[in-house]
């Protein structure tokens, strides 16, 4: 009797400790998507550290999932795991897309940076104002530093898209792990909510099945009773039939017989006589 209340008391208790892993999952979108942090360096810090704490509560939400899976046991709770799992696969999606955009701008001011100290190193280029240069040369030198800042701040380009390509590639991983054990466990309530709707089918069916039968077994009995009501009111009416028959012959009998003896005194009589 107390298996069922216990059963469902662990189900509620593990489904409000998944929804607050959930909440806390959703504060810390919200508090990264909120950070006004220019630096390059605490950008990234701030990035790092929101994926190690998705990646902690994303272990701690499989663990309970998977628990709360081994306790449901009816629909109605397949269907509240499934909620929470839609609820927390918008909050993976929103994770990785403010990663993204946090990663851009960061390497966007990386970026930014690296090519102003670039162009300030490259000040060292000679004094092509001094009598000794001639227009010709200074010209020339001109063009090779254009040059050098140029092929520099490509290089700079270059390496800054891939650090940054290597961050994200690091971010979508992160979200496909998330991302695979929300789907497995989705597969999972999936299929066992459908073998749980199976049975629940069936046992309408069988149910809408019995009651059809207990109908047509009442209608078969009614009928029963109608007809034998039937019978033993014809029985009566032949049982009337036959004891007016009887009343009748006995009467006709008796009637015949006081005819015969009288007609047997009256030829006695005309002997006497």
């Amino acid at each position: 009797m107390n298996q069922p209340l216990i059963s469902k008391q662990n189900f509620d208790g593990l489904l409000q400790k998944a929804s607050q892993l959930i909440s806390q999952a959703k504060e810390l979108n919200d508090e990264i998507q909120s950070s006004d942090q220019t630096q390059f360096e605490k950008m990234k810090e701030i990035i790092e550290n929101a994926r190690v704490a998705q990646l902690n509560l994303g272990e701690q939400l499989e663990q309970v999932m998977e628990q709360l899976d081994k306790i449901a046991k009816i629909s109605e709770q397949k269907k509240k795991i499934k909620q929470l799992k839609d609820l927390y696969g918008k909050e993976i999606n929103r994770y990785k897309q403010i990663q993204k955009n946090l990663i851009e701008e960061g390497y966007e001011i990386r970026r930014q940076t690296l090519h102003r100290r670039s162009t300030q190193t490259q000040q060292y280029k000679p004094n092509v104002m001094q009598s000794t240069v001639t227009v010709k040369q200074s010209q020339i030198e001109q063009k090779q530093f254009d040059e050098l800042i140029e092929i520099s701040q490509l290089e700079i380009d270059n390496a800054v898209i891939k650090e940054k390509q290597d961050e994200i590639d690091i971010i979508e991983k992160d979200a496909e792990l998330l991302n695979r054990i929300v789907n497995d466990m989705s597969t999972e309530v999936n299929k066992q909510g459908q073998q749980l709707n199976e049975v629940e089918m069936n046992m309408t069916t069988v149910q809408t099945n019995l009651k059809v039968t207990i109908k047509e077994l009442d209608g078969a009995i009614f009928e029963q009773k109608k007809t034998l009501k039937k019978y033993l009111w014809l029985g009566l009416i032949v049982l009337v039939i036959l004891g007016i028959l009887g009343v009748l012959i006995y009467y006709l009998i008796h009637h015949i017989e006081e005819q015969q003896n009288k007609n047997k005194d009256d030829d006695e009589n005309k002997i006497n006589e």
